[in-house]
């Protein structure tokens, strides 16, 4: 990759702000659906599309697109390394359904014990070859940076996810609800970390597959995420959360109503062909 003296000690920067020194004993994952289910059946994927660029813009998590198959939907599960971003995660989700007339809406954010099955999300695209300073990397590798995001293919098991607490927006941020902590008696402790090495460049270089219309980015003034950090949809015969069916309403909203960010963050606009494009 050809670059400049600037370039590269601003690479230089993106990479160490992506280092996981810091992260969390602890993964987080922000989710609309109640821990009755979540605790039963882990962090299912949306499919078995191995493409982790797809994944990290949302093109392979779309409800929009019901006729997806599912070697299109992403085979990952995102999660933020620090409770930091985890907060970016929930502010943007409570947000959202604000917008959208949810009242008192809430998420809940579990706690997660990482394995060598996590992988960081940034250090894959450094590993890649690509340019990320522009062209297609540039805006999934900062939000990649920006929500310390780790990935996980495939299912994560309830036996990983340790509790979930559940949060709601107060003065414009979210705020723990009291007395909602809810620990998983599924659990199983152990001293795990994620994996230092990255998943295999094809994950980024891969050729993509056709996407059509997508909704895939849900964006707020704290920074962007993909529609992949949206609750997967329900299938089959699932145990019903006891949240009912306003959680299934508010877990909707997530990737179907994200036009209404359009007028929150001017900078944030959809094209039919491409997507949606964000513009920092």
């Amino acid at each position: 990759m050809k670059t400049f003296p600037w370039r590269r000690l601003l690479l230089a920067m993106l990479c160490w702000a992506g280092m996981p020194a810091s992260a969390d004993p602890m993964f987080y994952r922000v989710l609309i659906a109640h821990p009755d289910t979540i605790f039963t059946t882990g962090f299912e994927p949306w499919g078995s599309n191995t493409n982790l660029l797809q994944h990290v813009q949302g093109t392979s998590c779309n409800r929009a697109r019901p006729s997806a198959d599912e070697r299109e939907r992403s085979t990952y599960t995102s999660l933020a390394a620090t409770h930091e971003a985890a907060m970016r995660v929930a502010r943007a989700k409570l947000r959202l359904l604000a917008a959208n007339g949810v009242e008192q809406g809430t998420v809940w954010v579990y706690q997660v014990r990482p394995t060598d099955a996590f992988y960081n999300v940034a250090r894959t695209f450094e590993n890649a070859g690509q340019n990320l300073l522009e062209g297609r990397l540039r805006y999934p590798y900062q939000n990649a940076l920006l929500l310390d995001e780790w990935v996980a293919p495939g299912l994560v098991p309830p036996t990983l996810i340790r509790e979930a607490r559940q949060y709601r927006m107060a003065g414009g941020e979210p705020v723990e609800v009291e007395n909602t902590a809810m620990a998983n008696l599924r659990y199983l402790p152990a001293d795990t970390v994620g994996n230092p090495r990255p998943l295999p460049a094809e994950v980024i270089t891969g050729q993509r597959a056709g996407s059509g219309r997508t909704m895939a980015v849900i964006a707020n003034a704290a920074g962007v995420f993909s529609a992949c950090y949206c609750d997967v949809p329900q299938r089959g015969n699932h145990t019903r959360s006891t949240a009912g069916p306003a959680a299934a309403d508010a877990a909707t909203i997530c990737a179907a109503q994200i036009q209404y960010l359009n007028d929150a963050i001017p900078s944030v606009r959809y094209f039919p062909s491409d997507g949606w494009k964000v513009e920092f």
